[in-house]
Formats: C-alpha cells, structure tokens, sequence
C-alpha cells in the first residue's frame, strides 16, 4: 500500500512499487482471503435498504467518510492481463482512477505512424465536488505529465 505518496519522490514511489512486485505474498497480503471482523460480517446480513442507508449516510457526511476510506481510489486490472481498452470503476470516493494495460498501438507522432506503449486510465473525478473546467484542467495536466515522464 502506497501511503502518503505526496510527501515521497516519485524515484521513492517507484522503488517501493518494484520491491512489492518481488516480494512474496503471504496470506496476511491477500485482502479478499483475510477474516473480516464481526463488524464486516454482520454488514453482509443486513437487508439491503439498511445497506443503503448506511451508504447514503456516509455519502452525506464526506469528513467521516475520509476518515474511514480517504478520496481517492486506485484499482487496475492491468495486472490481469492485457486489456486493450478503457474500463469504468464505480467508486464513492470523489476521485477515482481506473488503470488498465500497457499496450503497444499504433499512434500519428510527426505526421508518421509508429508504435507505442499506451496506458488506458480513466479518471473518475465527482461533479458534486469538483467542477468542469478544473477537472478538465487536471486531467490535461495528468496526461501531459504522464505522457513526458515528469518526475521520473
């Protein structure tokens, strides 16, 4: 887990993401196999309104929900596979990123046609939160960044 990445170089974000690539998982790792609390457990036996309540409620109370989820998700399927293509997360954090494959597609550099690796990521980011024109700023900004390598 990637924790306080803003205060860390993205050299240090790097090497913390090739040293969890080697390292073996044990089964303490594995979220979806680890014991859920009585907490979690009794969440899964009720109905479902008393579910959506408890969404809707935290949904309108944004402070606790930070506290117990932070705003922004990460999730990738780019790990499973070659996924040629966009995919769309739901997520009720504010900010969401949803990052597929590196893959090689041809692409127009210069007026000639050339392979490239190219990453799919959609970037979720919440109306009620953010407006238009910043998030399309942002989202120019992340893709120029990206596509230059900046801070690498």
């Amino acid at each position: 887990m990637l924790e306080r990445a803003d205060a860390r170089s993205a050299a240090e974000l790097t090497e913390q993401i090739r040293e969890a690539k080697i390292t073996p998982f044990t089964a303490k790792d594995i979220v979806l196999q680890k014991r859920s609390d009585r907490l979690a457990r009794l969440y899964y036996l009720l109905p479902g309104f008393a579910r959506r309540f408890f969404w809707n409620y935290l949904l309108a109370h944004p402070h606790l929900a930070f506290s117990k989820m932070g705003n922004v998700a990460i999730t990738s399927i780019g790990m499973m596979g070659a996924a040629s293509g966009w995919f769309i997360p739901s997520s009720v954090h504010p900010v969401c990123f949803g990052i597929s494959a590196v893959v090689k597609k041809p692409v127009v550099v210069d007026d000639r046609i050339v392979v490239r690796d190219m990453l799919h990521l959609t970037v979720l980011l919440d109306h009620a939160v953010v407006d238009g024109a910043p998030m399309a700023r942002f989202v120019s900004n992340l893709s120029e960044n990206i596509k230059n390598g900046v801070g690498l």
